[in-house]
Formats: C-alpha cells, structure tokens, sequence
C-alpha cells in the first residue's frame, strides 16, 4: 500500500515569474504566431491564469498534485516539462488474462496533496499495477493540436498479424484523431487542458467546456471554480506557445551531424518522423513523432507501464503514442515516467515494435556512434 506524506511546498520550486511583458515571437516560452493587439492581451491573461497559484478560497483541491500549471511545467521555461519531483502517479488493474486495464475505486490518479480536513489518497489495495507520469512539455502543442487527421493517419500501417514490426495505428475518439497523453487518448488540446486542471489541481470547471472537465468536487467552494472567460484564456497560451526550436549552442558541431545521418539508419525514424506538415497552411513541425500508437510492450505485458492516461480510450495496455523528440534537451529525465537518464536506459525501454532499432543501437553501434547520436538528440 503506498501512502503519500509530500507536504504543498515539497512539490516544487516556485515557478518563475511572468510578467506582462510579451516575449519575443518564437522565443522559448512565448508565443508561435504574430497575435494581434486583442491576441497578445489575451495570451498574457492566459499566462496569468497558468502561473496563477490557487488557494483554498480559488477551489483547491479537495485532492490534489499541484497548486498551479506552472509548478509542474516550468523546464526551461514557463510550459515546460516537469522533472520527477513533480511526477503524478496513476494506478489500477490489470487483467492479463484478457489483455484488459480497468479503473478500480478512486483511480486513476492518486493525488499526493489534500485540503485541511481531508486525508491524503492511497493507492488502492485492489490494484496491481502502480506507475509514474512525469509531465510533458506544453511548448508547440497548439501546432500538433492544429494537424489536420489526415496528416497523422497517413503514416497508419496496419499488422493484423501483431507480429512486432513496425505499424503504427491512430486512436480516433469522439470524431477526431486523439494525439494528447502518453496514450494518445485525449483529442484536443481544449480537453487536455481541462483533464490537468480537474485532475491534478481540483479545479471544476463548467461541463461545457470540455468533455474531460470536472463538473463538480465536494469542497466549499461553489462550481464551476474556474470561469469559462478564464479557462478559453489559458487554453489560448497554450496552444499559441512557441515549438523548442534545434540549436547545437554549446554542443559539438561534428557529432551532432553524424549523430542525424545515424538517426535514419538506427531505425528511429520509422515511429520518430522528422516532420509532419500541415497540409492547410503549409506549416513544417519538425515533431520527430508520427502521433500514433505503437506497441512497446509484449501481449499481455504485465509490466506496469501498463496503465492508460483516460480509460475512455482506445489505446490498448501495452501501446504508447510516439512522444515528440523536439525540445529533447530540455525535457530529462526521459521515458514516460522520467526513469531514464541516458541513451541506454532510454533504448532498453525500447521493446517489441522497436526493439529492432533499441538493439541496432545498443547492440551494432559503437561507443563513437552512440555518443554522436545522443549528441544529435541534445540538439533538438
């Protein structure tokens, strides 16, 4: 049984400060296009709200990881990644038999936080797969958001047979191709905004604003506890913040070039596409994703990483969306759950579909080749 015992100021470091100064278009932490005047008003009152540090009279909790987006998302800047301290934890069970994940009372997500009054969450005895989930970067999430389907389905493989090359399948949810959450189980980024906000902080929202919002909590604080005014401006900075941008700053030159004419080689690019483009606006990502699923884990793995992001989707136990590799520089430790800290951990959690390139790596390549193909990843 595992008990949490984190007190509210062993989350985090305070996120830094934002000003009401606009950065630069393009910059780390500021935003992707040229906003208008009504534009960048907004996305700095949508600033506000992510470094908005909520109290218990703003609708806290009841149970919750994090008093703020921004205490979990602040590496290198503001709507960054999240390093371990900050991980969320996610539990359930596992029927192997059947190849099935199912919720048991008070999952998925135990929270480590909880208001005066109120204990703080255990996992349940009933589960028997516990994981961490370390969180991701937001920046450039609003151009993934903004692809059009057809563009992530175009790299769709299919293997009926399930044999372990590579495929690739895309999780289609209310309509739309989902591409949020190590799953690849929430569709917008309007609904992964929402999902962190009920889930991880205990903030309730109104239920028109998104599927995946809470509604409703059993505080004393009347719902919703966030305006619709004030959430439409935080899901507006997040979709409009700048992508990483490469820069092999610091790095040397010569090994981050043999390190990109490897990446094809090792076999990365066949679920790590370099590039999609939006097919409407000509707009080039260079994601290093193709947004599908692909499965990472034997049938009936009981591994725990087992564990869906929403059980409302279509993501089977063992299969993991492509995590984009930009802004790979900025976002160790790496994997899903921040356990990996250097290119053999990363590869030996490669397996099944991508257990050729892990052992092409690990296995073919030499401590040279290894070395300028990290180097190449430092770059992005």
């Amino acid at each position: 049984m595992l008990v949490f015992v984190a007190s509210l100021t062993a989350l985090a470091a305070p996120p830094p400060a934002a000003d009401d100064t606009l950065p630069p278009v393009n910059s780390a932490g500021g935003p992707d296009p040229l906003l208008n005047a009504d534009e960048q008003q907004q996305w700095l009152r949508g600033r506000r709200v992510f470094t908005r540090k909520f109290r218990l009279g703003d609708g806290l909790g009841p149970l919750f990881d994090a008093d703020s987006c921004a205490a979990c998302h602040r590496d290198p800047v503001i709507g960054g990644a999240g390093d371990r301290s900050v991980n969320v934890v996610r539990f359930g069970f596992h029927d192997l038999a059947n190849d099935v994940f199912t919720d048991v009372e008070g999952g998925p997500v135990v929270s480590k936080l909880a208001i005066p009054g109120r204990p703080r969450e255990e996992v349940n005895p009933a589960a028997n797969v516990t994981q961490e989930r370390q969180p991701p970067s937001l920046l450039g999430l609003g151009l993934i958001d903004r692809l059009p389907d057809s563009v992530i389905e175009a790299n769709v493989i299919e293997d009926e047979d399930q044999n372990g090359l590579i495929t690739g399948a895309a999780a289609r949810i209310g309509g739309r191709v989902a591409r949020f959450g190590h799953k690849a189980d929430i569709p917008t980024l309007r609904d992964a905004v929402a999902d962190a906000l009920g889930n991880y902080m205990g903030i309730t929202l109104d239920r028109a604003a998104s599927a995946y919002a809470r509604s409703s909590d059993d505080d004393d604080v009347a719902d919703p506890e966030l305006a619709m005014a004030d959430f439409d401006d935080l899901v507006f900075f997040v979709s409009h913040l700048a992508p990483p941008v490469p820069s092999s700053e610091g790095l040397n030159a010569a090994l981050v070039a043999a390190g990109r004419d490897l990446f094809e080689p090792a076999g990365c690019g066949a679920c790590h596409v370099p590039q999609l483009i939006n097919t409407e606006d000509g707009t080039q990502l260079n994601l290093y994703s193709d947004l599908l699923l692909h499965r990472l884990l034997p049938p009936a793995s009981a591994d725990p990483d087992s564990i869906p992001d929403v059980t409302s989707g279509v993501a089977l136990p063992r299969e993991f969306r492509t995590p984009p590799l930009w802004g790979f520089r900025n976002t160790a430790p790496y994997i899903h759950d921040g356990k990996a800290l250097t290119l053999e951990q990363i590869m030996s959690r490669h397996a099944w579909e991508s257990l050729a390139s892990a052992r092409t790596v690990i296995n073919s390549f030499t401590d040279d080749e290894r070395a300028a193909l990290l180097e190449f990843l430092r770059s992005l």
